[in-house]
């Protein structure tokens, strides 16, 4: 069957077309009234199925027309629309001779059904539209104005909503452009593309940022030389990296991220990352997408996460050195105070012709040494017990500025820039004392060939601004003490060691590796920090920041050392210490000395010895570390007896805080010597 189609839409000539001819039908197709007609004189057609609304001529026309032309009455007629505004359309199709009238969209099988119903019930119409009479006519032409016009309307309505939604969606188009825009402003990220076959490049603005291209003025349009000038701010360790990606990219499409250091035209220094990836179409690649991105920030914190990171490995490093070191210390001075305690009590005993006494004294002078070491030890374990006082830090050093200049050769100069009105510190003073000597001695022999070593103090309050450069360091008000020289520096592999024990880059012989060390145990013990930088043929600078003390100066106690008389009277001490060498050598020692000794191994057997024995001691001589119960845990215990009891705490090391109540519980370092203890002693038992 010979089918007639006539729609303005081209899809749906197609799909409609493609349907008939599945039910081997032959399809003519036309896209207005006009063109129809012009069609029906030429070709045998069997049906005619046509849209309404259509430029040139609409379908209601086609219809009228064909039914008043003899030669076309008789072929049927289906109206296909998808403008349907209400019943009235499909009566009015029908009454200017339409077979059937049918709203889009319709199921393929059901409109299959339709065409073959019409074909099979079409009778042949005798009767001439054209001929009616003229009221007919114009009921007609009537009706046909009020669709037609009821549909363009609808159309329009449609149109209205279409342009609308038009409007929304290009007012949305643009609004997603602006937020992309901003978006890549922000994120400081930039697209571009090359065209393979237009030979074109794009950029988006943020590229030309990155660039530093002003007003957007590149060199050239050729993406070849565009390309060039963008490789070119790259730095040149970087730049045969990225020719080579993008080559492979264009080449073998093979995509790319790359993060490189950049600098652009107007000379910022930035790092950025960058990529691209290849389109490829019928095995050909026809395009290039790719991004630049400033990351400058990121790389930058990232910097300086992993410089945190790596000064938290150090710090927890040397906290697990400072333990090691500690334990060692805190043996060995048991050691030591042993060999020292006996070398004096055989110095003291034996005539002073006797033929081994310079062997005896070298074992005693050999032996202070070792406890001056393990002294440094426990400083740089943070472990030992020390002397708080709260003086004025430039006395110390204007003190040993006149020391000092022994020691420094003819060619390096020593130069002081103190501040005035300097807040105090708490601490030891033989420990400031060491925290100077060690970094001075150390700037000396950093200049070989002379120079200049600088000593500096300020008040400083770290507020966050402050603290960006100093991580670990607290919000608060510090003295800052700055030693620096202009030597020969040192490499990073050796600034990130020069903190550990026993780390030391001189001669054997000539250094115990412990100096450093010991000023970095010092600092941490007071609450300081210490930050080094230094760079090789410049030079080295040491920042310490010392907490400020709130507290007032305090005066010193009555000294007793100049008493003469240290000797005892026959007072009762009792002694609790658990190495058992340690015990007799103090037994032997105090007894010596005058004084009526009981020596025992820990806390609870001092008790059980008070207890059956009724003895009432003068003076308790105790371990601070022993086990089943401390020194301190006994003094509490003995309070509850005797009251008055006078005490003195020694040890080679404690983490029992116990500075507070240093007045009242005095302390003994291990190792001391006879004198040491002597003096001690006495001075308890007279205050």
């Amino acid at each position: 069957m010979n089918i007639l189609i006539v729609d303005d839409v081209e899809i749906n000539l197609y799909m409609l077309k493609t349907l008939l001819v599945g039910h081997n039908h032959t399809v003519f197709e036309t896209a207005n009234g006009e063109e129809a007609l012009d069609l029906l004189g030429k070709e045998k057609v069997d049906l005619i199925i046509s849209d309404i609304l259509m430029p040139v001529m609409d379908g209601f026309t086609l219809c009228l027309e064909v039914k008043k032309n003899p030669l076309f009455k008789n072929i049927p007629f289906i109206i296909y629309t998808a403008t349907y505004t209400g019943n009235k359309d499909e009566e009015f199709a029908l009454k200017i001779g339409a077979d059937k009238f049918i709203v889009k969209p319709c199921e393929p099988d059901l409109f299959i059904q339709v065409i073959n119903d019409v074909m099979q019930n079409h009778n042949n119409k005798t009767e001439n539209i054209a001929n009616e009479n003229k009221d007919q006519n114009d009921d007609i032409y009537k009706l046909y104005n009020e669709r037609l016009i009821r549909k363009l309307e609808h159309k329009m309505f449609q149109a209205e909503q279409e342009i609308q939604i038009r409007i929304e969606t290009e007012q949305q188009l643009k609004r997603n452009e602006s937020i992309l825009n901003n978006t890549q402003k922000i994120a400081k990220i930039g697209g571009w593309e090359l065209d393979l076959i237009h030979n074109q490049m794009f950029w988006t603005q943020e590229v030309y940022d990155i660039h530093g291209i002003k007003n957007n003025i590149l060199i050239s349009n050729n993406p070849e030389e565009i390309i060039n000038q963008s490789i070119n701010c790259y730095d040149p360790e970087d730049q045969k990296k990225v020719e080579n990606a993008y080559k492979l990219c264009i080449e073998k499409a093979i995509p790319y991220t790359l993060e490189c250091k950049f600098t652009s035209q107007t000379g910022e220094q930035k790092f950025v990352q960058t990529g691209a990836i290849p389109y490829i179409q019928n095995n050909k690649i026809i395009k290039i997408q790719g991004y630049i991105m400033d990351c400058t920030q990121q790389k930058l914190e990232q910097q300086k996460q992993e410089k945190l990171k790596e000064q938290l490995l150090q710090s927890q490093k040397l906290e697990s050195l400072g333990q090691l070191a500690g334990g060692i210390a805190h043996d060995f001075n048991n050691i030591l105070n042993i060999i020292l305690g006996y070398g004096e009590l055989l110095l003291h005993t034996l005539p002073e012709d006797f033929h081994k006494i310079n062997e005896i004294q070298e074992i005693v002078k050999a032996g202070q040494k070792a406890a001056d070491l393990t002294h440094q030890l426990l400083v740089f374990s943070r472990k030992n017990i020390t002397e708080m006082k709260i003086f004025d830090i430039n006395e110390t050093i204007k003190d040993i500025k006149k020391l000092l200049s022994r020691l420094l050769k003819e060619n390096i100069s020593l130069t002081t820039n103190l501040s005035e009105n300097l807040e105090q510190i708490e601490a030891d003073p033989t420990h400031i004392y060491q925290i100077l000597m060690n970094l001075i001695l150390n700037a000396r022999d950093a200049l070989p060939n002379g120079g200049n070593i600088t000593i500096e103090t300020s008040n400083v309050t770290v507020d966050d601004k402050y603290k960006n450069n100093y991580y670990d360091l607290q919000l608060g008000k510090y003295i800052l003490l700055i030693i620096s020289d202009n030597g020969i520096g040192m490499p990073k592999q050796i600034m990130d060691k020069i903190f550990e024990p026993f780390f030391t880059t001189k001669e054997i012989g000539k250094g115990t590796g412990l100096g450093l060390s010991t000023v970095y145990g010092i600092i941490n013990q007071i609450k300081g920090k210490i930050y080094v930088a230094s760079k090789q043929n410049k030079g080295t600078i040491f920042k310490i920041f010392f907490p400020i003390s709130s507290k007032k100066t305090i005066e010193p106690d009555i000294d007793y050392l100049n008493d003469k008389n240290i000797l005892g009277n026959g007072e009762f001490i009792l002694i609790a210490e658990d190495e058992k060498s340690l015990k007799e050598l103090l037994d032997k020692m105090l007894t010596k000395l005058g004084y009526n000794v009981i020596a025992v191994e820990n806390g609870n057997e001092a008790l059980k010895t008070i207890n059956q024995q009724m003895i009432k001691p003068d003076l308790l001589l105790t371990d601070i570390i022993m086990p089943d119960m401390n020194g301190v845990e006994l003094i509490n215990n003995l309070k509850q007896i005797f009251p008055e009891l006078k005490v003195l705490f020694m040890s080679g090391y404690s983490n029992i805080p116990i500075n507070s109540n240093y007045k009242k519980y005095p302390f003994i370092q291990k190792p001391f010597n006879v004198n040491n203890i002597a003096i001690q002693i006495k001075m308890i038992l007279k205050s």
